[in-house]
């Protein structure tokens, strides 16, 4: 079973609180939600995606078996109603969760996108899954500070996230990579309204456009939140996330 945490207020609680699924992004753990204390509005279970953290590798070749290993925890843990946060790649599996588990009823997207990659896009990272077989601090090195919109403001919280990636297995970074290239396109649905997910957007998000995900979101404005940042809201824009996350729930 994929490592997981959950995280709640001690104290007695004067009403009952939604439960948040949160799913880190690539080359990320559930570390990464200790910077927005979302414990505040929610009970949150933090996960461990396939190959991240402290999960080993079993479920990780598709976006839809990495789903199945967060079913797998919200089966234990009894969970009878849920939304789900997913960064980047854990916004991926968000989806699938969604289609999958009828108790699901949310899904939050942050710096994530619904479309599914380019060819371009493929062989770049079936590209990236040979280089990080011998050159993985290289590759980390250079990918990691390239998500932030001004890294040199954050360099501590850069190296934390570089020295993370590094502790990774390379065959684990590699099959993550393609299943992300195999995943499934929801751009219809959400653009049509039969898959409705909010989205917490990067103004200067490399990986996922502004621009793209307005032209998805176009009908559902009210769901659509801009914050400023490059791919990493949760640290770049952290006092906007909280508040988009806190009123959504």
């Amino acid at each position: 079973m994929l490592h997981y945490e959950i995280v709640e207020k001690t104290e007695p609680a004067e009403a009952i609180v939604p439960t948040l699924v949160c799913l880190h992004g690539f080359l990320e753990s559930l570390t990464m939600w200790s910077e927005l204390h979302l414990e505040e509005t929610a009970r949150l279970i933090l996960i461990d995606l396939p190959g991240h953290g402290q999960s080993n590798l079993e479920y990780i070749d598709t976006m839809y078996e990495m789903s199945q290993g967060v079913y797998e925890v919200l089966q234990k843990e009894n969970v009878e109603s849920y939304k789900v946060l997913g960064h980047s790649m854990g916004g991926y599996v968000a989806l699938e969760l969604f289609q999958m588990d009828a108790k699901c009823d949310g899904v939050i997207l942050m710096n994530s996108n619904v479309w599914t990659d380019s060819d371009q896009k493929v062989i770049d990272r079936q590209r990236m899954a040979k280089l990080v077989e011998t050159k993985k601090e290289r590759f980390v090195s250079e990918a990691i500070p390239n998500l932030f919109q001004a890294p040199e403001n954050h360099s501590v919280q850069v190296e934390s996230l570089i020295q993370e990636a590094i502790s990774m297995e390379e065959e684990a970074i590699g099959r993550a990579s393609i299943a992300m290239s195999k995943r499934r396109d929801f751009s219809e649905a959400v653009f049509s309204g039969a898959l409705s997910v909010n989205v917490i957007q990067g103004e200067n998000d490399p990986i996922a456009p502004k621009d793209r995900m307005e032209q998805l979101m176009v009908h559902h404005m009210e769901n659509f939140h801009v914050v400023a940042s490059g791919h990493m809201a949760h640290l770049e824009a952290t006092e906007d996330v909280i508040k988009i996350v806190s009123k959504i729930l």
